[in-house]
């Protein structure tokens, strides 16, 4: 016990004058300030006047970086002026608005309010363009006034991504410092250091204008072993053995600034609770307990939400990263680049890049954002998520856990421009290719059974057409023998009906028989029917445009009634109960003289009338024999000598 107390007693006297500090810029006396290389990179870049360029995660310790060399860099002569582009604002600004509060902050950072009229300066400078009153306002103002180098900070670069306008031309004017240095030698005078959460291609699009190519990247990492000496100190008296509990600490945040501190802080308030040292297994506790577990309720201040926030805000993109990131789970290697995807993964902070492989930074983060969470989250985006995690359960051997029909096609319109993990575009490829394969193969069968469906139908449709030709045949000739009956029946009973009327009204029963006659002629040139032997003869008195085809009547009824008529009309001389009727030469035109001159066609229909007054109704009419002319003679009425007229 007494060698057991004289190894604790280090430990027994806490050091209670150090802090520390969970977030923030640290300030340049603050003792948990750790020193990395990033420190002294970036001081002799910009004291030789470089153009630098800090790019990571948050929380990483940039602001505390900038806070320290601009401390270094003071106490050498340096004017240095730091932008802070929240600060600034993005919101809800126009452009000009912008520019004008760059140049306010220039303007005060440098210190010049006694110097310049900063608002009489503007006013000044009504016609310029927005660069070019920053660029003026550089070159008359802060290069005049300044005469000391002068570097320029702008922090929070990332917060130029939320305006609503381009700011390329705001990069190209920091550029055109830099190429200035040719021809005026007070732009040497002038440095500027950018740093932020973002990419060069985040910022700005056109490569031979950014100024990304022509600066130096500072390469910010994580606390190191030796480096972090000092915020061992923090622990002196709350764990047992402070080389190995410290060492147990940043094996869990790997060295990340911010979670070093946090479970510094931690360890320290668990150890002041208990009122005893921490021993290795009370510090896994703290942990578990205070940051993995419900990290999200107990994220304060907030660290691991933001990494889950950058991870998801890009929903397009989303799905890349997370599958990116899961393979570096399940693969021991994965070797780094420069793609789009692997820098934004970067800047979440989630992994880190070591030697040439990506890694998970920390084992926390490993333990909060594991397998299972990633597949939630991915199951979340991805629509086809059930047959996905079940194909690839299967190790990717299971094809009826593959996409098919609508599904693969709803999937693939899904996947269309989104950048997908090597797995779902494993899935998918895999499911086209089996479709593609499923519909080779139905549309062969479909073809075979095609062509045995073409043979048998050609056997059928010839069968069947032989069958169909006998049954129309019998069939139009059955429909024609009954039409034929049944005009045979209608024009006999017509007929008869007629020789009735003609002792009461021969005009109508004339015209009567000469419609019966002329229907009988037209239909029987449609059947083409013919008799055997002719009824007409030679000195038949039916005008010759009935006489024609004759010998194809189905019955003669029509015909013998209008001929009937006919003999009847001459045996009465034309006379007719005071009426007269007569024919053309061909027959074509009929004349009906009595009371009225009517003249009507071969079918019966009416083609003229008139009247004949003044001529006594025992007058004589003739058609001419084309039947365009009438003749009247008679006697007009009140003449005695019925003179002829």
């Amino acid at each position: 016990m007494k060698q057991l107390s004289s190894q604790m007693m280090p430990y027994l006297e806490p050091n209670l004058g150090y802090e520390y500090q969970v977030g923030g810029s640290l300030r340049i006396d603050a003792p948990s300030y750790v020193i990395r290389q990033a420190d002294s990179a970036l001081y002799e870049a910009l004291r030789i006047g470089t153009f630098c360029y800090v790019f990571n995660a948050r929380q990483m310790g940039k602001s505390s970086l900038r806070v320290r060399a601009m401390h270094q860099l003071k106490a050498e002569g340096y004017t240095c002026i730091s932008l802070d582009m929240t600060r600034i604002g993005s919101e809800y600004l126009s452009p000009h608005q912008w520019y004008e509060r760059i140049v306010s902050e220039l303007w005060r950072g440098a210190m010049l309010s006694s110097n310049v009229d900063l608002r009489g300066w503007l006013n000044a400078h009504p016609d310029l363009s927005l660069a070019q009153l920053l660029d003026r306002f550089i070159a008359e103002v802060l290069l005049v006034h300044v005469s000391e180098r002068i570097v320029i900070f702008i922090d929070e670069i990332d917060s130029l991504l939320g305006l609503d306008f381009s700011v390329n031309d705001f990069f190209a004017l920091i550029r055109a410092c830099y190429n200035q240095r040719v021809d005026d030698p007070t732009y040497e005078r002038l440095t500027f250091c950018l740093l932020g959460v973002a990419t060069p291609s985040d910022l700005i699009q056109d490569k031979t204008r950014t100024p990304f190519n022509i600066g130096k990247a500072i390469d910010l990492q994580g606390f190191r072993p030796a480096e972090a000496k000092p915020l061992a100190q923090g622990l002196v008296g709350h764990v047992q053995s402070l080389k190995t509990a410290f060492l147990e600490i940043l094996q869990w945040t790997g060295g990340q600034p911010f979670l070093t501190q946090k479970v510094c802080q931690l360890v320290v308030e668990a150890a002041e609770a208990r009122h005893q040292p921490l021993t290795i297994a009370a510090i896994r506790q703290v942990i578990q307990e205070r940051i993995i577990q419900n990290w999200e309720s107990q994220d304060e201040p907030e660290h691991l939400r933001t990494i889950r926030d950058r991870l998801l805000r890009h929903g397009k993109q989303a799905n890349q990263m997370l599958g990116l990131y899961q393979q570096i789970l399940q693969t021991p290697k994965v070797s780094a680049d420069d793609s789009e995807g692997q820098m934004e993964l970067r800047l979440s902070g989630l992994v880190v890049k070591r030697g040439e492989q990506l890694m998970v930074h920390t084992p926390i983060y490993a333990a909060v954002f594991d397998l299972h969470w990633v597949r939630v989250m991915l199951d979340q985006l991805r629509p086809y998520a059930e047959t996905f995690n079940a194909w690839v359960t299967s190790g990717g051997k299971d094809d009826s856990r593959l996409l098919r029909g609508k599904a693969l096609e709803e999937a693939l319109q899904w996947s269309a421009g989104r950048p997908l993990s090597s797995q779902d575009s494993e899935f998918l490829r895999a499911s086209q290719h089996l479709e593609n394969q499923e519909t080779k193969q139905a549309n062969q069968i479909l073809n075979q059974a095609s062509r045995k469906a073409k043979r048998r139908l050609t056997f059928s449709t010839t069968l069947l057409g032989i069958t169909l030709l006998l049954t129309g045949g019998l069939s139009l000739w059955t429909t024609h023998s009954i039409q034929q009956a049944r005009l045979v029946t209608r024009l006999e009973r017509e007929s008869n009906n007629t020789l009735a009327q003609f002792e009461f009204n021969q005009t109508q029963a004339l015209l009567a028989a000469m419609q019966s006659a002329h229907e009988l002629k037209q239909r029987s040139q449609c059947w083409l029917v013919r008799q055997r032997q002719p009824w007409t003869s030679r000195r038949c008195l039916i005008p010759k445009f009935w006489q024609q085809g004759v010998t194809a009547y189905p019955t003669s009824a029509p015909i013998l009634t209008l001929q009937e008529f006919i003999n009847q009309i001459r045996q009465q001389d034309y006379i007719i109960d005071e009426a007269s009727i007569q024919f053309t030469t061909q027959g074509e035109r009929i004349l009906d003289f009595g009371g009225r001159i009517r003249v009507w066609d071969s079918a019966g229909k009416q083609l003229a009338s008139f009247d004949y007054k003044g001529f006594n109704p025992t007058g004589y009419a003739q058609l001419s024999p084309d039947g365009q002319y009438v003749l009247i003679v008679g006697a007009a009425e009140g003449d005695t000598d019925h003179n002829t007229v």
